[in-house]
């Protein structure tokens, strides 16, 4: 199965092949503070079933800590963030 996505202005797309690993939820105050809401819903794929198809290089990252960032689109703002392991996409 595929799933694609986008973010709100369509410049960045992606694809996730096959199923999921993993779906979690994180409720610190980080991602609290970033969302504006309770938290984020975080999908893991392993990174070989994750494929940007537009617009990779239309994302701006910034630094909140040391230890967090959160990637953005440029045109609309939202956020479509993977993080990445050496095996996974978060």
């Amino acid at each position: 199965m595929r799933r694609r996505g986008s973010c709100l202005c369509g410049a960045l797309t992606y694809e996730l092949e096959g199923d999921f690993e993993g779906v979690w939820m994180c409720h610190c105050s980080n991602c609290r503070k970033a969302s504006g809401g309770m938290g984020n819903a975080i999908v893991i794929v392993p990174r070989e079933r994750f494929h940007w198809l537009t617009g990779e290089d239309h994302r701006v990252t910034y630094t909140l800590r040391p230890t967090y960032t959160i990637t953005r689109c440029k045109t609309c703002g939202r956020r479509c963030r993977p993080r990445k392991t050496s095996t996974m996409f978060f």
